[in-house]
């Protein structure tokens, strides 16, 4: 069966890695790339600190971000960062030597063994950052930003999984490691602290917001929704329910995602 897997399914696997190539090397490597200058600096300027002025700057530090929980990692940072980018590129180029050369015919199967290794641990490598570094995008998607670094920084890899056909068991046992990560024990054991509850304050401070520029309703408009002829804007409750829907959207879309990369894997 493995070996009739492996035959009809190379392309879907060679695509596979050329697509996880390019998410990886179009997200999160080209963007940590971007602030190197910026890394440097903080390094260099933690480096000046004496002891007591670096235990000061560590305690305060905002928490899971990298640079402050790490301020002093650039060269293992960026040597992580450039690795992982390397296995996958030598995991292509093992594939198509694989299927190119004869002489690795009778081994073609080891594909089905040393690629989830690699997704395993880029799920690995990617946990670990998520979990020191999952409130860099609050400047500007607020205390859900979590959300947004997990979806298209962390994950965005992944998608490739759509391509690629391993067994279904082998597919199974990825998505389970990737919900237990990403959305089970990072989200929960994190500097930051509970994750999810984040989403509620996110929701709360956005009815905040809008309750205090909210303009005075008109007097008409009072009376109408007196008279049963219009329908009264929705209570702090609803308004919560609705935040909390839109800011969970990409999580839901995510785990739906998930399914069908596992459906997939069965009937193709």
């Amino acid at each position: 069966y493995l070996e009739h897997l492996v035959v009809a399914s190379k392309w879907r696997i060679i695509l596979g890695y050329v697509t996880a190539i390019l998410l990886y090397a179009s997200g999160p490597f080209a963007t940590l790339w971007i602030p190197f200058d910026v890394f440097v600096l903080i390094q260099e300027t933690y480096n000046t600190f004496s002891d007591e002025e670096k235990k000061e700057s560590r305690t305060d530090s905002q928490k899971a971000i990298w640079t402050d929980t790490f301020p002093n990692s650039v060269a293992w940072t960026y040597s992580l960062l450039c690795l992982v980018l390397l296995m996958f590129i030598f995991g292509l180029v093992a594939v198509v030597c694989m299927y190119q050369m004869k002489r690795f015919e009778k081994y073609r199967t080891w594909i089905f063994y040393f690629t989830p290794a690699m997704y395993l641990l880029y799920m690995v490598y990617a946990g670990f950052r998520f979990a020191y570094n999952n409130q860099s995008y609050n400047t500007w998607f607020g205390p859900a930003g979590w959300v947004f670094v997990l979806i298209f920084f962390f994950a965005s890899p992944l998608a490739s999984l759509f391509f690629i056909s391993l067994p279904p068991l082998v597919m199974f046992e990825l998505m389970i490691v990737f919900v237990l990560v990403f959305l089970v024990i990072v989200p929960l054991c994190n500097p930051a602290g509970n994750l999810w509850n984040l989403i509620g304050e996110a929701s709360n401070s956005s009815i905040n917001q809008i309750q205090d520029n909210a303009p005075e309703v008109p007097a008409y408009v009072s009376e109408a929704i007196e008279a049963g002829l219009v329908s009264p804007p929705p209570d702090e409750e609803n308004l919560n329910l609705r935040n909390i829907f839109r800011i969970t959207a990409p999580i839901v879309l995510l785990c739906i995602l998930v399914v069908w990369v596992l459906v997939v894997s069965v009937i193709v």
